[in-house]
């Protein structure tokens, strides 16, 4: 019969050996996510070869995603479907479930090339960086004042300056306003 030491010891042994292998597991779980790309990703846009990946009360959630790098996506967790979606930096997933988490990477995969050709420089995981590594600071201009007057009104050739000089003429002070009721029906 085991004393109350060796039951807390075999308890403990039990609880860091469940530690390590939860350890060992979220490490693999990382190191697959951060292996992926969009070019990993297959899908079929066929009705007929879409994939059952779970029931809800709306019915049967089907997906089109094939396989990610090999894996099937019945075979995939929940959690490691969602750290793809942050990998990816896929918005919307937070509160969909597996099927739809599944249809935003498909979407992702099918416009991965459509994001970079509309904005070929501006990667979102680019920074702004000068040679020696080191971030570029913005340069703030002097602080104006609040009668200062933005570009827009002081520059030529602005239609508000346009527009300014239309008022101007129609609103003067040495015209009453019976002659501008008279000059519109005029017109």
């Amino acid at each position: 019969m085991m004393s109350d030491e060796d039951k807390g010891e075999a308890e403990m042994a039990k609880k860091a050996k469940e530690k390590q292998e939860k350890k060992e597991k979220d490490e693999a779980i990382k190191v697959f996510v951060n292996s992926v790309s969009l070019d990993d990703v297959i899908w079929d846009d066929d009705e007929s070869k879409s994939i059952l990946i779970g029931k809800s009360a709306q019915g049967e959630k089907k997906t089109k995603l094939q396989s990610i790098k090999g894996k099937h996506p019945k075979n995939l967790p929940v959690p490691v479907v969602k750290k793809l979606c942050t990998h990816f930096q896929i918005g919307g997933y937070k509160n969909a479930d597996k099927a739809d988490m599944c249809e935003l990477i498909v979407k992702a995969a099918k416009t991965k090339n459509l994001k970079h050709q509309m904005y070929p420089s501006g990667n979102a995981n680019t920074t702004n960086t000068n040679a020696d590594g080191k971030k570029k600071s913005k340069k703030k201009g002097k602080k104006k004042s609040k009668a200062t007057k933005p570009k827009c009104v002081t520059k030529e050739g602005t239609y508000y300056r346009a527009i300014l000089t239309l008022f101007a003429q129609d609103l003067r002070p040495d015209r009453s306003l019976s002659s501008l009721l008279d000059d519109d029906s005029k017109r």
